[in-house]
This record gives structure tokens, sequence and C-alpha cells, in this order.
């Protein structure tokens, strides 16, 4: 459990920093450039992020669970998506740079010379990512948590020290400056994690590209199915804020919006600061029992972990809203309350379907992603164009999690041959109760309450030192005094 908090923790700081320094380029942005130089930041970045998903296939997570899952052949597994990245970053950046004109005109809504060289500049930063996505996957491969996580902290830090002199320098050409700082990012991402590979205990070459039929294999049996299911995703959302549009107008689209980044946002968090370490470790494992225990302490953690954040959410979301957005905002609070009860499925879920990843069962993975995406724009269709209500696609989401939350118990017991404890089944079904009936108490609450605020931490606090034994709080007691002498 103490590896498990610490990769958590190592991860979770690389996280939160990545988002702060972010918060403060944007701010920056938004200072000197105004709207409409967040919003075309934002597009660039948005189009680096599409095109870096079709530069590695898809396949970071298929990377780093080959590496993981290997005991004799890493390096020819490496050196086999080395030949894999090559050809596809340099066929979607080549592509890019090719089409940059009709992409402009597409993307920015001008073509010329001035918006196709910001588009050949993302082409770029593009491939310049794809190569970070490699260097950091080999460092996810091997453990090497700590370096990774800084390796996140590395490109933000990078955007945020340079948003400044990017935006004061021209606001004639500044797309063509945020586009070199998204170059420059990824630059020194990639710098940082080269030499974090060559400082590895285990000697690993970087560029020895050979093909494996074996290892290729491997890796697209995996990478074709996170491919598809990522744009599944991006797909289902993008139609559910279009029927939005339709059905409404932008103003509804935005308040799901924001409902989204607020729900989205602090539960990515905390599951990819699990995820590096949680896939990887996993992936070695081979044992069933083994499998079964080391399935029990991450499911325990992220129920121990999500019960007091999603408690303190639901009660500070006024707060949430009011300093990301304005008070106009408030009105997405019906969706919000709903999706913010879904998120405690949703992490529970991700801890029971991480073996999909690390056993290769994509049939199963695909289905699960399927059903989900096809059944939240089948309720959100319903939920707008029959029941007239915003409100029920907030609903629609935290259905879709508890059945799904359902089915994983299903899979687990069948495949994995695991079920919780009778002691976690109780403080499951106790976590459940009590998130409930916090959202009921400030389910209407548009103003900040400090007394509940106050209430809801102590008896969050309470309930789960509760479920923690004595023994285990000893251990971190000790763990903490030992922190702070040194």
């Amino acid at each position: 459990m103490l590896s498990l908090i610490k990769a958590a923790l190592k991860t979770g700081l690389g996280s939160m920093g990545s988002i702060l320094f972010g918060v403060i380029a944007m701010k920056i942005f938004a200072i000197f450039l105004g709207p409409s130089g967040v919003g075309l930041f934002s597009i660039l970045r948005q189009t680096t992020q599409t095109g870096l998903v079709a530069a590695t296939i898809g396949g970071q997570t298929a990377f780093v669970q080959g590496i993981a899952s290997r005991k004799s052949d890493k390096q020819h597994y490496i050196n086999c998506v080395c030949v894999i990245f090559i050809i596809s970053s340099l066929l979607v950046s080549s592509s890019i740079a090719w089409f940059a004109q009709p992409l402009a005109l597409l993307l920015l809504g001008n073509d010329d010379i001035t918006h196709i060289n910001i588009l050949r500049l993302l082409a770029f930063a593009i491939f310049t990512q794809s190569w970070t996505v490699y260097t950091a996957s080999i460092l996810n491969g091997f453990g090497a948590i700590g370096k990774l996580a800084f390796q996140q902290v590395v490109a933000t830090v990078t955007v945020a020290l340079f948003a400044y002199p990017a935006s004061i320098l021209s606001h004639t050409y500044y797309g063509l400056l945020l586009a070199t700082l998204l170059v420059l990012s990824s630059l020194a991402s990639l710098l940082y994690g080269l030499i974090m590979v060559r400082r590895l205990p285990v000697k690993v070459a970087l560029w020895q590209p050979r093909w494996h039929k074996d290892s290729a294999q491997h890796f697209f049996s995996i990478s074709a199915t996170t491919l598809f299911t990522t744009v599944l995703n991006i797909g289902s959302i993008l139609l559910v804020r279009m029927l939005l549009v339709n059905r409404y107008d932008l103003q509804a689209a935005g308040f799901f919006d924001v409902a989204w980044t607020v729900s989205m946002t602090y539960v990515m968090l905390i599951l990819s600061s699990l995820s590096t370490y949680y896939m990887p470790k996993l992936s070695q494992i081979h044992e069933p029992r083994q499998q079964q225990q080391f399935m029990q302490q991450v499911f325990r953690f992220v129920l121990f972990a999500m019960l007091p954040i999603v408690s303190i959410v639901i009660v500070v979301k006024p707060l949430i809203i009011h300093l990301l957005y304005t008070s106009e905002f408030h009105a997405a609070q019906p969706i919000i309350r709903w999706m913010l009860m879904g998120d405690f499925f949703k992490a529970l879920i991700w801890v029971l379907t991480m073996p999909m990843l690390s056993y290769v069962q994509m049939r199963l993975f695909f289905w699960f992603q399927f059903c989900w995406n096809f059944g939240f724009i089948t309720l959100s269709y319903i939920a707008l164009y029959h029941f007239n209500s915003i409100e029920l696609i907030g609903f629609s989401f935290f259905l879709l999690y508890f059945l799904q939350l359902i089915s994983a118990f299903i899979y687990t017991k069948k495949v994995m041959n695991f079920l919780p404890s009778l002691n976690l089944w109780l403080q499951l079904s106790l976590s459940c109760v009590f998130i409930g009936l916090i959202s009921l108490w400030v389910w209407d609450d548009n103003q900040l309450d400090w007394f509940k605020i106050g209430i809801t931490s102590l008896a969050s606090l309470g309930l789960l030192i509760s479920f923690i034994s004595k023994t285990e709080q000893q251990t971190i007691l000790h763990l903490l005094k030992h922190r702070l002498k040194s």
C-alpha cells in the first residue's frame, strides 16, 4: 500500500504542477491577448493533441503495457515500436504540413501565408511530441515514476515561462508565436525525456529501429482498440454538444462544457496519477492470487481517496464555477450535481476494468467503451428531444456509470475471479450513502456555505478514519513523523 501511495503522490504532484502552470499561462494569455488569443491557443493545442493521437496510433498504453509485461525481450519491443513511431509520426506530421493550406482554412478560418505557417509549426510540434510520448512510455514501462512525473511538468513550465514574452512581442503575428511556443514546450519535454531514459538503471537503446512481427502484433492488438475508443469518446461528446446547439443554442452547449470540464479535471488528476503505476505493475503479475490482492489494494485506495474528494467538490462546486467562470454559469449546476456523483462510480470502474488493458482483453474493453458512449448519446437525445431537459444529461451520465460499475463487478468475478472483501463492500455502501446524502444536502445551493464545507470535511474525514485499521493508522502517523523530521 505504501508503494502505491508514494507512486500516486509522485505522479499526482506532477499532474497538479502541469495544471497549475497551465492555468498561469492561460491567465497571461487572457490578460494580454484577450478572448481571441485564448481561443486561438486552445484551437492550436487541441489540434496538436488530436494530431498526436494519430501520430502515435493511440499507442502509449500499448507501449507501456508491452514493456512492463515482458521479461526478456523488452529491447526487441522498443526497437519495433521505434519503427512504428518513425513511420506514423512522419506520415501524420508531413501530411499536416503538405495540406497546411486547406487545414488552415478549416481550423483557423484563413489560408494566408501566416496561418499556413502556423499549421506547419504545429506539424513539427506533433512530430516532436510523438517522440516525447516515446520516451515517456519507456520511463513508465520501466517504473521510473518520479522522472515521468517531472516530465509532465517540463512542457507546461516552458509554456508558462514564455507566455508573457509571446504575448507582448507582437499582436499582429501572435498566432505564429503561440505555435512556436508549443514547439518549444515539446522540445523541452523531449530533451528531458531523452536524458532521463539514458539515466535508467537498465540500459535501453533508444534508436535501434528493427521490425519484430510478434512485437508489432502485440502493439497493434492494443493500440488499434485504444485509438478507436479515443476517437469514439471524443466523437460522442462532440455529438452531444451538437445536439445541445441544435435543440437550444450555444449557451446550452457552454453549460454542458462547464459540467464536463469540472467533472473530468479532478477525476483524471487522480486516475492519471495512479495509471502510471497500476497498469504496468498489474501487467507484471501473472499469479491469480497476487492479481486479486493487488486489485483489492488499489480498489481500496481509490475508494478512500475519492470519498473525501468527491464529497468536498460537491459542496464547493459554486466556488469552482465562480473561480473558473462567472456567475452566469451557475445554470450548469443541475448537470454537475449528477455528474459529480457519477464520478465516484467512474473511478471505481477504472480500477476494475484495468485488467482488460493489462492482460490484452481488448474485445471486452472495446464493448465496455462502446456501450457507455452509445448509451450516453442515446439517453442525451431522449433527454433533450423527449423530456426537454438538460439536467437529464447529467442523470444519464450518473445512471450509465452506475450500470457500468455493476457490469465491471460481473466482469472481475467471472474473468478475474475477483470481488471486494465483505468489509470493503460495507465501506463502499457507506461511501455511496454518504455521498448521496451530501449531494441532497446541497442540491440547490448556488452560494458557498462554509458551515456545510466544514461539516462535510470533518464527516468525510471521520468516516475515512473509521475505514482504516489501527495498524494502518499507526503506519501513516509514523510515515508523517518521519517526513516531518527529515
